[in-house]
């Protein structure tokens, strides 16, 4: 299990920090926090340790405390992981109480991505006075792995104090590429690929789509599509995004709803294969051509089951 976080104590000075926040207990001592987001830390006083986490092997050594109170090495909002590759460390987050008054504390971080608000990690050190804590997530499938934004909730309660800080940061640089690999059109307990031809008016059109992810690295793919009639009327708007990770070179199946081939001609489908969300991750691959042709049915005969009912000899 990733230890991705660490504590420190002691009594010191400190460098500068992107945020100072300063409040007043019900002790009436006022208490200082300094907090902050980047690629590393490091302490501004001899024997001058750091730690760089972006860019560096998960799970970096720990970062034991020396002379001062640490700060944040290339404080920044922004991360590019087109410098780096898949299974590093990211983005560390740091908070620093140098005069909070003697006592028992959590601190506690949540890591968020912010197009789901989905929960990607949670650090917390209860009972214990926090000098600085700091915590911090990587390049992985389970927390970054998708261009956008993100932000951690730092806390920390205890003895009467409730501090809390939202630190917001995005990412860019993600390689993500993806393939519509294979389309299918469903009909009368049948299939064809699509574009599909000659399907008989009547039946009723189901669509099933794959999408491959074509990058070095798990993605959640995500599809969306919209199927037009011979009339030029939407009867299918479809989107689905799957619930875990697809690998690299593997493909995951989308299967829509169905609705009912009921007019000749030519029939429509636009689809768009997504990195995550529809219309909200990026844009892997498109179809935008027919799904189907659908002809007349062709008719019973008038006649038919004959069979022999009398049979005379001349």
């Amino acid at each position: 299990m990733r230890f991705k976080a660490g504590r420190g104590g002691g009594a010191g000075g400190h460098g500068e920090n992107p945020g100072i926040a300063i409040a007043t207990g019900p002790s009436g001592i006022a208490a200082t926090y300094l907090y902050g987001i980047g690629k590393g830390l490091r302490e501004p006083c001899p024997p001058y340790p750091q730690l760089y986490i972006f860019g560096s092997e998960l799970n970096p050594p720990f970062f034991f405390p020396g002379n001062c109170l640490p700060e944040i090495i290339d404080p920044t909002t922004a991360f590019d992981l087109s410098i780096i590759t898949p299974y590093h460390e990211v983005v560390i987050a740091f908070i620093g109480c140098p005069d909070l008054p003697s006592g028992t504390y959590t601190t506690r971080f949540r890591w968020y991505r912010d197009r789901d608000n989905a929960l990607l990690f949670e650090y917390a050190v209860p009972d214990y006075w926090p000098w600085y804590v700091y915590s911090y997530i990587g390049y992985v499938p389970w927390e970054i792995y998708e261009n956008g934004g993100y932000h951690v909730d730092i806390t920390l309660v205890g003895n009467g104090e409730n501090f809390f800080r939202r630190l917001n940061f995005t990412v860019s640089g993600v390689a993500v590429a993806g393939t519509i690999s294979k389309m299918e059109l469903e009909y009368d307990e049948s299939r064809a690929n699509i574009p599909a031809y000659n399907i008989e008016v009547g039946n009723d059109g189901l669509v099933h789509a794959w999408g491959r992810n074509d990058s070095d690295h798990a993605v959640k793919l995500g599809i969306s599509w919209q199927v037009t009639n011979s009339h030029s009327v939407v009867v299918e708007s479809y989107s689905d995004v799957q619930s875990f990770t697809t690998s690299p070179g593997s493909t995951h199946e989308f299967i829509g709803g169905r609705f009912p081939l009921n007019y000749e001609g030519t029939w429509y489908i636009l689809v768009y294969l997504w990195e995550g969300e529809p219309f909200l991750g990026e844009l892997l691959a498109t179809y935008d051509g027919t799904l189907c042709t659908v002809v007349p049915a062709v008719p019973e005969p008038e006649f038919s089951g004959f069979g022999i009912t009398e049979y005379q000899t001349v």
